[in-house]
């Protein structure tokens, strides 16, 4: 790793870098902080500890986003309060995932966990029901009503004056084959309230795996999943996790043991996260160690980077393997990825060998 990618994960994990940055570095920082979503924690994280070593630019910069962060964050629970009136009027009550769950309930202060949209997970018999709630709330659904291969529902208001909200029934797409006992999360959930409305909250150990799953879809498409292990990293912070059902349930399901055993490595090894040892042994692979642990390291190492697709595709591919895991319908995936990337690249040359040969663009 370069040295400012070392300091940002210094100070996500011991509030300050453990060397001294040159001011460019700190430019540096300053943009990897915005870039992974973690600019807000960043900036709690230096002020409580270390405000006077940062360069006045970069601090207004992190203490701008921080603001801004705080407004959105504010703005956001007003409309979830809003959407759980609502929900709650017909008998249904959500559960709160991703940044809802997170900002006022597991993080110290809800401004360094800003998010843009309201993650909900409801139970399965509900998904028409809700349906129903939020066109009659003034929501439109994007896309079709019932999509094939879906986990979601996604509704936003016309006018864009709202957040988008974000309807799921489990954790992940079908193709992901994870299996889990909804019915068990949902009995696990305690109620917090949202101003005057009260929602569920999942268990500290069910967030783990929920987050485990948003990790390894986002490492599966390429994108920032250093946002995600900062979560993990605070949930096992401030709650009591219970590791012994968290292992339990991911031996008992299919799919489960290797992201939480890729995302609790990374946030033990990345950010200092309390992950018992014995929690990753009792999770680990079924076969080929010494392959699963070259995965987890490059992961690791390549935290601040982006994979190509099939570079995506092939790291959760051979951790699925070692876990003996592997599905006909992942082999038909990867196919239908390289597919649309190969598609990509003949467009993206063609379209150079166009403008080689003076011809216009489209």
């Amino acid at each position: 790793m370069f040295q400012a990618e070392r300091a940002l994960l210094d100070i996500l994990r011991d509030g300050r870098p453990a060397v001294t940055l040159a001011s460019a570095e700190w430019q540096t920082v300053l943009y990897l902080a915005l870039r992974e979503g973690v600019s807000s924690i960043v900036f709690g994280r230096l002020t409580a500890s270390a405000p006077g070593a940062v360069p006045q630019p970069v601090m207004a910069a992190l203490a701008r986003r921080y603001h801004e962060g705080a407004e959105l964050t504010a703005t956001a629970y007003l409309e979830l309060e809003e959407v759980l009136r609502v929900l709650g009027a017909a008998g249904i009550r959500p559960m709160l995932l991703k940044g809802a769950a997170l900002a006022r309930f597991t993080y110290g202060d809800a401004a360094t966990r800003p998010f843009t949209d309201l993650d909900l997970l409801v139970r399965r018999d509900d998904v028409s029901a809700v349906a129903k709630v939020m066109r009659r709330a003034g929501y439109a659904m994007a896309g079709p009503a019932h999509r094939s291969g879906t986990y979601e529902q996604c509704y936003f208001t016309p006018s864009w004056t709202r957040l988008p909200v974000d309807v799921h029934w489990q954790y992940a797409e079908p193709f992901h084959a994870i299996e889990l006992d909804y019915g068990a999360v949902f009995a696990r959930a305690s109620s917090v309230a949202v101003g005057r409305e009260v929602a569920l909250l999942p268990s500290p150990d069910d967030l783990l795996l929920a987050l485990s799953v948003h990790v390894v879809r986002e490492a599966w498409e390429s994108k920032p999943m250093l946002r995600y292990l900062c979560d993990m990293a605070e949930i096992i912070r401030w709650n009591s996790v219970n590791w012994d059902r968290l292992v339990e349930c991911a031996l008992a399901g299919r799919h489960l043991r290797a992201p939480l055993r890729l995302s609790l490595g990374a946030a033990r090894m990345l950010l200092g996260a309390d992950v018992p040892r014995h929690v990753l042994e009792a999770m680990g692979p079924r076969r080929a160690a010494a392959v699963d642990r070259m995965v987890q390291r490059r992961v690791r190492v390549t935290v601040f980077r982006r994979p190509s697709p099939f570079e995506a595709l092939l790291r959760i591919a051979v951790m699925r393997w070692t876990d003996g895991d592997a599905s006909p319908r992942y082999a038909a995936l990867v196919g239908d990825r390289i597919e649309v990337q190969w598609a990509r690249l003949r467009n993206h040359l063609g379209r150079r060998s166009g403008h080689a040969h003076g011809l216009p663009a489209r």
